[in-house]
């Protein structure tokens, strides 16, 4: 048989008997690739191999690729400059894959002992991942109004599709729905958090390629926040006030200012309010709204208080003399400017406290005094309040009264030729004119001490002293006092001081001795008490015939 005849019944025992009974190995191999179709249950120990023979099917006709037999190696005309056949191993490689290079693959080798071995490899040959993009039916979408759908295209064989949002991988949920082989994405209801990101990863068992997209997702107005600058709620009249609002939204929010519910024609983030007047108070509120969401919001409102400053306090009192027991005094506090909060009057730095003679009207503002008392003289205090503010106004009250309790005070006894001076006492404010009598003549002395340099025997007599009130128009008279003038010598020495010191000394030790004295006194007759009754008992003790 020559070499042609051999190699067709080679072909055909290959054909007819390879692989029985055993699964045929698989091998995937890339477009334009290389791959190399192996031997997988060689014998061992591995003989030389006579002849081997690769066959494939094409078109429904059975194909030679690769064979040698006698040591002649042929290829079939579509593998004869792609394919190599490696008579030592059995293996077969191709290269510049194609997609018709796929398929089933035998192999059949006869061995130098005469063995045989044949196989079966299934090839399949895979395009590659090429020209993957991603396109939306919307791009712009309005946070939970839209709907977005999402399809990923690709080219290559064997695909599979996945979808991230970063580098998390999209999974379906009650929003979120994968269809055409997960090639597209639809998500309902669409969030701000949607925005992508939106990764489509193609790929099959050899490469993977990626395409992704980003939607503006439109979202708020939301948490609306206005700050003031400075951050109290109470301000003065003339402070600056700045007004901030701020919101969470896509795109920017634009913003208004309404207080108490009124519009106001200021526009922006920023509301100034410069030398502030009291009439700017009121509760403040911005407005917040997306021009594409289509949405209003609106802040909690802030409560600005403008207050004026207490000023210029004063009291207003009695403009004529107080006479104690005779006039009534009515005070009242005024202020200039400022809205007050509390009232207090005190009087000498303490609280005042109103009795059945002293009253404070319903507003605090009026103190009224029924019936004035000297003790009603002094420092009248009203102290104005309010929360930005505190001021104080004064006023001296001062009570006249008197003469009351008019005595002449002074010795009355003097030797000849010693001074004498005698006072005039008396309760009266003002101060009063004073008049002196000397046994009832009136003498040519108007102040309240009655000065004698020299005595004589002359000044012997009764001196008396009147004193008046101008303002009161009242009158008190001393009682008489008489005055001695003596020869020199008939008064007593007076003591000194150290004799005055020992008479106190010498009856402190007097009334020292008299109570030890008395104690033991006192114990003596304890004493015999108790020896009276001793002997008592001894008298029975021998009458007693027991």
């Amino acid at each position: 048989m020559d070499l042609k005849n051999l190699h067709f019944v080679f072909v055909f025992f290959a054909a007819i008997g390879c692989c029985a009974g055993q699964q045929p190995s698989l091998v995937n191999g890339i477009m334009g690739g290389t791959v190399t179709l192996r031997i997988l249950n060689p014998p061992s120990p591995f003989p030389s191999i006579l002849n081997a023979i690769w066959a494939t099917s094409h078109g429904g006709q059975r194909v030679s690729v690769a064979s040698s037999i006698t040591g002649i190696v042929k290829f079939d005309p579509t593998y004869d400059s792609r394919a190599a056949l490696n008579i030592t191993t059995g293996s077969l490689q191709i290269n510049k894959l194609t997609p018709k290079d796929s398929g089933t693959y035998d192999v059949t080798l006869i061995f130098t002992d005469g063995s045989m071995l044949t196989e079966q490899t299934v090839l399949k040959v895979y395009e590659p991942v090429a020209a993957v993009s991603v396109t939306a039916n919307v791009t712009s979408a309005v946070e939970f109004n839209d709907t977005v759908s999402l399809t990923c295209s690709a080219q290559g064989s064997d695909l599979y599709f996945q979808w991230f949002n970063g580098s998390s991988q999209i999974t379906p949920n009650d929003r979120v729905s994968l269809t055409n082989g997960n090639g597209t994405l639809t998500i309902s209801s669409v969030r701000r958090y949607d925005q992508g990101p939106l990764i489509c990863t193609v790929r099959n068992v050899f490469m993977s390629q990626s395409a992704n997209i980003t939607l503006d997702v439109s979202f708020g107005p939301e948490n609306i926040l206005v700050t003031a600058t400075p951050q109290i709620k109470l301000q003065t009249t003339g402070s600056n006030v700045t007004l901030n609002c701020s919101a969470q939204s896509r795109p920017a929010a634009s913003f208004s200012w309404a207080v108490n519910g009124t519009a106001l024609k200021d526009v922006g983030p920023v509301y100034k309010l410069d030398n502030v007047a009291a009439d700017k108070s009121g509760n403040y509120t911005c407005w917040a709204y997306n021009s594409k969401t289509q949405r209003y919001t609106a802040s909690q409102t802030v409560q600005l208080t403008i207050l004026e400053k207490i000023s210029n306090t004063k009291i207003v009192g009695p403009s004529t003399p107080l006479i104690a027991g005779n006039s009534s005094a009515n005070l009242t506090c005024q202020t200039k400017s400022g809205s007050l909060n509390t009232m207090e009057w005190l009087k000498d730095g303490k609280p005042l406290v109103p009795s059945s003679s002293v009253t404070v009207s319903a507003d605090k503002m009026s103190l009224f005094i029924s019936s004035v008392q000297r003790t009603d003289q002094g420092e009248y205090q009203c102290k104005v309040t309010n929360p930005v503010s505190t001021d104080t106004a004064s006023y001296r009250m001062t009570v006249t009264y008197g003469p009351d309790k008019a005595h002449v005070e002074g010795v009355g006894a003097v030797e000849v030729g010693a001074s004498v001076h005698l006072d005039c006492v008396v309760e009266s404010a003002p101060g009063c004119n004073f008049s002196w009598t000397f046994n009832g003549t009136t003498k040519d002395v108007t102040s309240p001490k009655y000065v004698i340099t020299s005595t004589a025997y002359s000044d012997t007599g009764i001196y008396a002293c009147q004193a008046r009130n101008v303002v009161t128009g009242m009158t008190a008279k001393s009682l008489p006092h008489m005055l001695a003038v003596k020869e020199k010598g008939t008064l007593p020495e007076p003591l000194s001081g150290g004799s005055i010191a020992g008479i106190i000394i010498g009856v402190l030790v007097a009334i020292i001795l008299i109570t030890i004295i008395a104690k033991c006194l006192m114990k003596r007759r304890n004493s015999h008490l108790d020896m009276c009754a001793g002997s008592s008992k001894t008298i029975e003790r021998i009458e007693s015939p027991y």
